[in-house]
């Protein structure tokens, strides 16, 4: 068989297979007979996880990367501690990029919810299982999603106070 581009390969009949990504479609002498994939009910759960613990990592990854990398040694605590107030103000307060990674958060939430109601609309279920399956998705990300955000920043606090700022101490010899 000639491969004569990375998605068309011909035979001795001139029989030509056309893969593209989002469909199989067969062209042979011009026909073109498009191979439709049946599309399957998204599965709640696995979207309702995926986009909650994305959207909660993106929220708070002001404070857990600096802690991660500290605890694996790829960062002091010089540097950790500079990492993290970049994103907030002298006080302690929110600043921008805290914000910025909280919006980016919301962000990843909504798109997790409108494409589950564009996924499920390609499917044969009916309007109540619908509705029902998309209040059951804003549920578990909503919930699981602040829950897991306030889980990570209450961990990064108590990590940074009971090891990140005593090693910072120690490399700045206060």
């Amino acid at each position: 068989m000639e491969r004569l581009h990375p998605f068309i390969f011909t035979n001795l009949n001139s029989f030509v297979v056309v893969l593209t990504f989002s469909k199989n479609i067969l062209v042979n002498f011009g026909l073109q007979i498009k191979i439709m994939a049946i599309e399957k009910k998204p599965n709640l759960i696995k979207w309702s996880l995926k986009y909650s613990i994305s959207a909660a990592i993106a929220g708070i990854l002001c404070c857990v990367a600096p802690a991660v990398l500290f605890m694996f040694g790829l960062m002091g605590g010089v540097y950790a501690i500079s990492f993290a107030d970049f994103f907030y103000k002298e006080d302690g307060s929110s600043g921008m990029g805290a914000w910025l990674l909280k919006g980016i958060a919301i962000c990843i939430g909504a798109y997790g919810i409108f494409s589950f109601r564009k996924k499920q609309n390609q499917c044969t279920i009916d309007a109540k299982s619908k509705r029902k399956n998309l209040i059951l998705l804003i549920i578990i990300i909503l919930f699981l999603g602040v829950g897991l955000f306030l889980s990570l920043e209450k961990w990064s606090s108590w990590y940074f106070d009971k090891h990140i700022v005593p090693a910072q101490q120690k490399e700045l010899k206060i």
